[in-house]
């Protein structure tokens, strides 16, 4: 904790809050507690991520009221791209909150556990191993497209944002694997396609 608090770059501070909720004892989260109001999102979201982490615990460090609030900054994190990543889970921060939530009691914020699940499915542009990309595919288009395929605003919010991800997918190769379900749904299967579709360009 002492490196957090010393420590000026966002993504070494989120590293040791991440590893404080991991390694600590109990008594950690009440150390934790003040970066769920940190003014960078990283450190949120490791402060949120230890938290909640630390509520499994049997001692029980963490409140109802704490937990929602640690669930509710996951929730916002799920509907957020991340400028900055930690090496936890490779960098893939919204598995790394579906991972998280997963480990909560099956009563705890619900709701909200819901939405923010729910809200990571498309963001697979960092997924390294290819398996939420596959996963998502299979979720949001479980069936082959009408015929011409609809346009690109006429898909639901969802569906828009895991095209675009995919569109700037970190890791070629996982769009590569998926080219053929993705030419099944009468969809774009490759990187340049998708940047042509959803209207984006890939920065390097």
């Amino acid at each position: 904790m002492t490196l957090a608090a010393h420590e000026k770059d966002p993504v070494t501070a989120a590293t040791a809050l991440l590893a404080a909720g991991l390694v600590g004892p109990p008594s950690t989260a009440e150390d934790i507690t003040p970066y769920l109001n940190a003014a960078h999102q990283l450190m949120r979201w490791a402060a949120a991520t230890a938290l909640v982490r630390l509520a499994g615990l049997d001692e029980m460090p963490v409140g109802p009221d704490l937990l929602g609030r640690a669930v509710t900054e996951l929730t916002a994190a799920a509907h957020s791209t991340f400028d900055h990543v930690t090496d936890y889970f490779e960098g893939d921060l919204h598995g790394h909150i579906e991972r998280t939530l997963h480990t909560l009691r099956p009563t705890s914020e619900p709701g909200a556990t819901r939405e923010a699940l729910d809200a990571c499915v498309p963001r697979i542009a960092r997924d390294r191993s290819g398996s939420r990309t596959r996963k998502a595919i299979k979720q949001l288009f479980p069936a082959t497209q009408p015929h011409p395929a609809p346009r690109y605003a006429d898909l639901t919010v969802a569906q828009q944002q895991l095209l675009v991800d995919l569109a700037g997918h970190q890791h070629a190769w996982v769009v590569r694997s998926s080219a053929d379900r993705l030419r099944e749904l009468d969809l774009p299967c490759s990187q340049e396609a998708l940047q042509s579709f959803v209207g984006v360009h890939r920065t390097a």
